[in-house]
């Protein structure tokens, strides 16, 4: 369940915002000529609690490209708190290249595409007045779609939304099992950086 609109939010731009592109002028757009074929990203995402990461994508065709990245999350206060870090890889359908004005443009326009990801989390909380600390490492599967734009001289902005499955086990008590969770997480980002 999500805890604020944010998600909401990024996710129905990614949608919607593209339908306006049609109104862009052509001329702040990266063209073709320059060839672009890689990018790095800064990403800024929402689920429950919010993301930071960095993205690198490479272009294996006017359609289809690899992205792999990295990211962290945390929250909570001194006593109970938890951090995430983890990686992530994707293949993405640039589609379709014939809608944009652009044809043989890169890494530009419409794209989607399946993702995995893994990360470790790291839980801190009090229990029966002392701190205890788990740890598990959480995987998981899904896809992500959105919109992308290169302005010249290669100034990148993306909006885009994702849904993955994630399924993990922390580590519980001394002597006690662990607790397995698993749930579909759905959130929207946002992300610059620079195409090349």
């Amino acid at each position: 369940m999500l805890k604020h609109p944010l998600p909401a939010v990024l996710a129905a731009a990614a949608l919607a915002l593209p339908a306006l592109s049609r109104a862009a002028l052509p001329e702040f757009i990266q063209p073709p000529a320059q060839s672009l074929r890689q990018q790095v990203l800064l990403d800024a995402g929402e689920t429950s609690y919010g993301a930071i990461g960095a993205l690198y994508e490479a272009s294996l065709s006017p359609a289809n490209s690899v992205e792999a990245g990295v990211n962290f999350t945390g929250n909570g206060l001194p006593s109970d708190y938890f951090s995430a870090s983890g990686v992530k890889a994707g293949f993405h359908w640039w589609i379709p290249q014939d809608f944009w004005p652009h044809p043989q443009a890169r890494l530009l326009g419409w794209f989607a595409g399946p993702e995995i990801q893994a990360d470790f989390v790291s839980w801190h909380y009090q229990y029966t007045g002392s701190g205890r600390d788990s740890y598990g490492t959480f995987f998981g599967g899904g896809a992500e779609g959105g919109y992308q734009w290169i302005f010249h001289p290669g100034l990148t902005a993306r909006l885009y939304a994702e849904a993955d499955y994630l399924a993990g086990n922390l580590d519980g008590l001394p002597g006690a099992p662990g607790v397995g969770y698993g749930g579909l997480a759905v959130g929207g980002h946002a992300a610059v950086g620079w195409s090349f």
